[in-house]
C-alpha cells in the first residue's frame, strides 16, 4: 500500500497578490492554488495558423495578419482597416473603446483575432489585436470566465505560478492510466491551460472525462456501502397531513397507474414505505411545473406530525426564501414551527435558530448551504429534503444523512430511470413525477433573430396591457471576452426601462451575487415582482429554478445559444404557472435553425437528450455549468466507458488494500 501524507493546502497568498485580487478570486469560489488550477477555460481560440483575408469565413473565430491603412475615431467608435499581403482588406471596429486609439498607428503590422461578419465589407467587431510579439501570439488562446477587475494576462500568470506549486501525485493507478490510454492528471491540467495543439486539449478532456466518471462511480459505490435500510423513524399518524391536503386550493395530480405518476401517487408510494418501516432514500425527479414543492411540503408535515424534525436544503437564497414562505403559509396554521437559516442572518439570529433547532422547538428548518455546517444540531431529525440535488456535492448531501433518517432528493432535471438505477446504488429508489396540474397550458415557443427584438418588445407590451408580467433573461457580459456579442444584463435593463417605462410599467433587475447588499436587493425586487409592483423582471439564469410568479406569461431569453437546452427548458417553465394562463417564450439567437426544435419539443427528457447531441459529452470544462445535470450528460454520452469504469470501481471495493489506497489518493485529490 502507498504510504503518504496529505500535503498542506496552499492558500492564494503564496502567489504574492494584493488582498483585493485575492478577494476577487474568493468571490469566484477560488481559495487555494488547487481551486485556481481547476478554474478551467470555457473555450479556446486556435490562432496558430493565420488566414489570408480572402479566405475568412463568416461567424467563425479566425485570425489574420495585415498592415493598418487608416484610422478613424468618431463618437467613441474606433475604426481602421488592414490590408494583408495579397491586397485584401478587413475592417476593424471597436465600440466604446476609443481609449485604444493611441495604441495604433498607420503602417503598424498587426495580428487581428475575432469573428468575421460579412456584409458589404468583411468586418471584425471588438476583436483582439496584437501589435507586437505577433509570432508569440500565434497560438491557442484559452478563454476564461470573467473575474471582475482582473485581466486575462494577470489570471494566466497566476495560474502558471499555481501549476508549479501543486502536487503531481496522481489519484489513478498507473495500471488504470495505461489501460485507458490516459495522460497524468497534472499533464491534463497543464495542457488545458497552456495547450500547444488542439490535440493536447482533446487528450486533457479525455482525462477529465475519466476523472468525472471514475469519481462519480467511486462515490456512488461508497455511498451504497454506507447506506442503511434500517430506521428508527416511525410513521403512524396521517390526520394533520390529510387536513393540509384538504386545505389546498387545488386537488393533487394523479397518474394513470401505468406510465404516469402524479403528486398523489408519489406521496402515497413514499408514505407507504415509511409506514412499513423502510428507510426511504429516494430521488423524486419531475418535469418542470409538475408540483414537486407540494410533495416536499406534505412529506414535511407527515414527518412533523409524527414527532420528528425536517431539514429542507435549497441551492440558492432566493429559492430557500420562496420555500420558507410557502411552508410557513401552509403549515404554521396547523401548529408547526417553520424556521429559516442562512449565513446572511445576524449572528444572534443564527444562534437563536440553532438553539431552538437543538431543543426541538423547530419542526421544519429551511436554508441553503448553512444547513450543512458542523454547528447545526437536531433533536430528532426524521427527514432531509434536498432540492435540486444535482447542485450539491457529496459531502454537503451527507451532512444531512444521519444514518437512519429518511433522505429524499428532488430534481427538475430529467434523469431516465435506467440511468438513475445504474448510478445511484440499489438502495436508492426513483420516483418519477410526470403529470402536469390541470389547466396548465402548453407554452408557445418562438425562436427569433435579434433583428426581431422590437417585435418581441411589442408582444411583451401586449401581455403587460392584459395585466400579466414578463421575464427578460440576459447574462453578465464577460469583460475578459473581448469578442463577445452578449446582450449585457445592464444594457438590457436600460433598454427595457426606456421602452416600457414610457408606457408606465416598472422594471426590476436581479442577478447572481455573493454580496449581502445584492442578495437583499434581489429579495426585495423579487418580492415586488410577486406583488406586481414590478411588471418586468430583467434577470440572469438565477431564476432557472424554483421561482413561481403566477401572472408571468411571457419571457425573452437573449443569447440562448450560450445556454444548455435543459437550462432554457427550465427557464421557460417559469411561465404560465396558473390554470388557464397562456405562456409565450421567445428565444433570441443568431442560430435560429439550430434551436428551431424548441418550438415543438416540450418534454424535458427529450430536451436533455437533444442537449447531449448538441453540446457533446465533453463540454463541461470551466466553472459555469448552466445548471444541467453534468453526470447525466456524461454517462449518456459515454455509456460503454462508464460501464467499464463501474466494473473497475467494483473491483477496487472488492480488494480492501486497493480500496484503502484509493481512499487516501482521492482524499488528497478532493481535500
Amino acid at each position: 500500500m502507498i504510504e503518504m501524507e496529505v500535503e498542506s493546502i496552499l492558500n492564494l497568498d503564496v502567489l504574492q497578490m494584493r488582498n483585493d485580487k485575492i478577494a476577487q478570486f474568493n468571490k469566484k469560489g477560488i481559495y487555494t492554488i488547487e481551486d485556481l488550477v481547476n478554474f478551467l477555460p470555457r473555450k479556446y481560440y486556435d490562432f496558430t495558423e493565420p488566414e489570408y483575408i480572402m479566405y475568412l469565413e463568416n461567424d467563425i473565430p479566425v485570425c489574420t495578419i495585415g498592415t493598418i491603412q487608416n484610422i478613424n475615431l468618431t463618437d467613441k467608435v474606433l475604426q481602421f482597416d488592414i490590408m494583408d499581403d495579397k491586397g485584401w482588406h478587413l475592417y476593424v471596429c471597436f465600440f466604446h473603446m476609443d481609449y485604444m486609439a493611441k495604441q495604433f498607428e498607420i503602417g503598424d503590422r498587426v495580428l487581428v483575432c475575432g469573428v468575421v461578419k460579412q456584409g458589404r465589407f468583411k468586418t471584425m467587431f471588438n476583436p483582439t489585436v496584437f501589435t507586437r510579439d505577433i509570432a508569440e501570439n500565434m497560438k491557442i488562446h484559452p478563454v476564461y470566465s470573467n473575474i471582475k477587475g482582473m485581466s486575462s494576462e494577470f489570471l494566466e500568470g497566476k495560474i502558471k505560478m499555481a501549476l508549479q506549486l501543486i502536487s503531481k501525485e496522481d489519484f489513478i493507478e498507473p495500471e488504470l492510466q495505461k489501460k485507458y490510454g490516459l495522460i497524468s492528471n497534472y499533464q491534463a491540467l497543464k495542457s488545458l491551460h497552456y495547450p500547444e495543439t488542439m490535440d493536447d486539449v482533446k487528450q486533457a478532456k479525455k482525462r477529465l472525462l475519466f476523472n468525472d466518471l471514475f469519481l462519480f462511480n467511486y462515490h456512488m459505490k461508497e455511498f451504497e456501502s454506507k447506506c442503511s435500510k434500517e430506521t428508527n423513524v416511525k410513521i403512524e399518524k396521517l390526520d394533520i397531513t390529510r387536513k393540509i391536503i384538504a386545505s389546498l386550493p387545488y386537488p393533487l395530480t394523479e397518474g394513470n397507474g401505468v406510465n404516469t405518476k402524479g403528486q398523489k401517487d408519489v406521496l402515497n408510494d413514499l408514505t407507504l414505505k415509511m409506514m412499513n418501516g423502510e428507510r426511504v432514500q429516494s430521488i423524486v425527479q419531475g418535469e418542470v411545473g409538475t408540483g414537486k414543492t407540494i410533495v416536499a411540503l406534505l412529506l414535511s408535515s407527515l414527518i412533523c406530525e409524527n414527532g420528528y424534525q425536517c431539514a429542507f436544503l435549497a441551492p440558492t437564497g432566493l429559492l430557500a426564501q420562496q420555500h420558507y414562505s410557502e411552508l410557513k403559509e401552509r403549515l404554521e396554521p396547523f401548529g408547526f414551527h417553520i424556521a429559516f437559516l442562512s449565513s446572511d442572518l445576524k449572528k444572534s439570529e443564527q444562534n437563536k435558530v440553532l438553539k431552538e433547532l437543538k431543543n426541538g422547538d423547530i419542526d421544519v428548518i429551511i436554508g441553503t448551504h448553512a444547513l450543512c455546517s458542523d454547528n447545526v444540531q437536531f433533536k430528532n431529525l426524521g427527514l432531509s429534503i434536498i432540492d435540486e440535488e444535482q447542485r450539491f456535492g457529496v459531502e454537503q448531501r451527507e451532512k444531512l444523512d444521519h444514518g437512519s433518517n429518511h433522505v429524499i432528493r428532488f430534481s427538475a432535471t430529467p434523469i431516465p430511470r435506467s440511468l438513475a438505477m445504474a448510478t445511484s446504488g440499489s438502495l436508492v429508489s426513483i420516483e418519477t413525477l410526470n403529470v402536469m396540474p390541470s389547466g396548465r397550458e402548453k407554452i408557445e415557443t418562438h425562436v427569433v433573430l435579434p433583428s426581431k427584438k422590437n417585435e418581441v418588445y411589442f408582444k411583451i407590451l401586449e401581455e403587460l396591457d392584459k395585466g400579466h408580467q414578463a421575464y427578460i433573461v440576459c447574462m453578465l457580459k464577460d469583460e475578459n471576452e473581448k469578442m463577445s456579442d452578449l446582450v449585457d444584463i445592464h444594457e438590457e435593463y436600460n433598454s427595457a426601462k426606456a421602452y416600457f417605462g414610457r408606457h408606465g410599467y416598472e422594471i426590476g433587475m436581479i442577478y447572481g451575487s455573493t454580496k449581502k447588499t445584492d442578495l437583499e436587493r434581489n429579495e426585495q425586487v423579487l418580492a415586488d415582482f410577486r406583488a406586481k409592483k414590478i411588471q418586468i423582471l430583467i434577470a440572469s439564469t438565477i431564476i432557472e429554478t424554483g421561482i413561481s410568479v403566477p401572472d408571468a406569461s411571457i419571457m425573452l431569453i437573449n443569447n440562448c445559444e450560450r445556454l444548455g437546452c435543459s437550462v432554457v427548458h427550465q427557464l421557460r417553465g417559469r411561465l404560465a404557472r396558473r390554470s388557464g394562463l397562456k405562456g409565450y417564450c421567445y428565444l433570441m439567437t443568431d442560430n435560429v435553425d439550430k434551436l428551431k426544435f424548441f418550438e415543438t419539443m416540450t418534454n424535458g427528457f427529450e430536451v436533455a437528450e437533444m442537449d447531449l447531441k448538441m453540446r457533446g459529452s465533453g463540454s463541461f470544462l470551466g466553472t459555469e455549468q448552466s445548471g444541467e445535470n453534468k453526470y447525466l450528460m456524461l454517462i449518456l454520452g459515454n455509456k460503454k466507458l462508464n460501464d467499464y469504469i463501474k466494473k473497475d470501481v467494483d473491483a477496487i471495493f472488492a480488494d480492501e488494500n486497493r480500496r484503502k489506497k484509493y481512499h487516501d489518493l482521492i482524499e488528497i485529490q478532493e481535500v
